[in-house]
């Protein structure tokens, strides 16, 4: 029984379950926001998973929320 729990724990992937729980969790506090409009203006949706997904996987959801809103600004400037 140890061991198949063991084999179990070793299968799961905690880190990269908690890095998209992160970033999903930003994403869903930027569009809280700044709503579609500020979606549209990082080129909607899959640019902004792809954005995050860029960041170094350490960065808590306020800097990622930082990263998406310092692109908006960027885009506004362009």
């Amino acid at each position: 029984m140890i061991a198949a729990l063991s084999e179990h724990r070793a299968g799961l992937d905690i880190a990269g379950r908690r890095l998209d729980a992160r970033r999903a969790g930003a994403l869903t506090d930027f569009i809280a926001e700044h709503g579609a409009r500020g979606l549209r203006a990082l080129g909607g949706r899959q640019a902004a998973v792809d954005l995050l997904s860029e960041q170094d996987p350490g960065l808590g959801v306020p800097a990622l929320v930082a990263v998406l809103e310092r692109r908006t600004e960027a885009s506004d400037g362009a």
